[in-house]
């Protein structure tokens, strides 16, 4: 067909004009872009221990004055399932004052890759004008416990944040 538009080759290079430079590596072109642009990917690995007794894993550590948007959230099938001492509580992905999502304990319980807003194990937020809410100035986005009423005594669970800084 001869309007279909052409695909290039992974192993085609890139040429980076504002560094002059060739590469082949597509990840990194597409990574340093994201960066220019004030995007950034947030790997986080959250254990029961580090969320439990009503404790906080900083998913994003904010500097002072800074403010971040959440553009995606992936929760990784990888790690340990959560279980133990009758658990029975949901991650909370919020600043104190937005929260993005809430990972339902049934997820928790038997880890799935699940991709925010898509999948059930990772849920739009309850309130819609979180889901663009931009996080409160110099406040750290965080993994905590909600609902239920016992922690869990074992488990681990990836979180990927892509976030935009916005000031």
């Amino acid at each position: 067909m001869p309007n279909k538009p052409r695909i290039p080759s992974p192993n085609s290079p890139l040429v980076d004009p504002r560094k002059g430079v060739i590469t082949r590596d597509w990840w990194r072109f597409q990574h340093d872009l994201w960066q220019q642009a004030g995007v950034t990917n947030f790997k986080v690995v959250v254990t029961q221990a580090e969320i439990a007794a009503g404790k906080q894993r900083i998913l994003i550590d904010a500097a002072p004055g800074e403010q971040w948007q959440v553009t995606d959230i992936i929760l990784s099938g990888a790690g340990d399932s959560f279980s133990g001492g009758s658990g029975d509580r949901e991650i909370a992905i919020t600043d104190g004052t937005s929260t993005w999502s809430v990972i339902p304990a049934a997820t928790l319980q038997n880890l799935v890759a699940s991709r925010w807003g898509v999948d059930v194990g990772m849920p739009n937020p309850v309130t819609p004008s979180h889901l663009f809410a931009i996080s409160v100035s110099g406040t750290n986005i965080v993994a905590e416990y909600t609902g239920g009423a016992t922690d869990y005594t074992v488990g681990s669970c990836t979180i990927m944040l892509l976030a935009e800084r916005i000031a």
